[in-house]
């Protein structure tokens, strides 16, 4: 399994925008003050992340997979603050909710500045939203993988979810504050999720 280095870069112009906005999208918010990972590592400020790039839903199975074996293997260390089973969890989670309903709300910023960035390029929107170092607050706590969790339990999981995908099952649910969004919006938004939490989660000798 051949891992890739990298960051994300962002506009300036929308980095500033987002934090006059501070909006809270598809079950992500960033607050140092109070939230579920208050201690640990601060995940915004790790270097060497991997570069992770997914096309399609099915790109994401079969680099779950790969994560798979090389845990197996004992080749994989986390960059972050979550194990390999927290992170494929995570994932997870965050699709059933867009097929069944989220059950938390968001305070939001000013809704005419996340309206105007949705209607400029929703994009980029989540773009700003998928950053490293954000921070959930105790509301979002549904979305909280146990540390205990099992690598194989965590794995089976996130396959239901692409199976429901699979099968053809739509994402129709609204976003917990920014939908509605269109199902090929949900896929888009899963993937370029994945890619943030994957990229904390490289082989040891690219790191070491």
């Amino acid at each position: 399994m051949t891992f890739r280095r990298g960051r994300s870069v962002f506009c300036k112009e929308y980095h500033l925008a987002y934090n006059i906005a501070k909006p809270k999208i598809c079950g992500f918010a960033q607050s140092k003050d109070s939230g579920i990972h208050q201690m640990g590592l601060d995940t915004g400020r790790v270097g060497k992340r991997r570069v992770v790039r997914l096309r399609t839903i099915d790109d994401l199975a079969v680099e779950a997979d790969r994560i798979v074996v090389s845990a197996a293997a004992g080749k994989l260390r986390s960059l972050g603050n979550w194990s390999p089973a927290q992170v494929l969890w995570h994932i997870g989670r965050l699709i059933e909710l867009s097929f069944d309903g989220f059950p938390f709300r968001y305070q939001r910023g000013p809704r005419w500045v996340l309206t105007a960035l949705r209607l400029l390029s929703w994009r980029w929107l989540i773009a700003l939203a998928f950053r490293p170092g954000f921070r959930n607050p105790p509301d979002a706590a549904v979305l909280e993988p146990d540390p205990s969790l099992p690598l194989d339990v965590a794995t089976a999981y996130l396959r239901q979810q692409v199976v429901r995908i699979r099968g053809g099952e739509r994402m129709t649910q609204e976003c917990s504050v920014d939908g509605p969004y269109s199902h090929e919006q949900w896929v888009y938004i899963h993937l370029r999720h994945a890619e943030l939490h994957l990229s904390f989660l490289a082989e040891k000798e690219e790191t070491d």
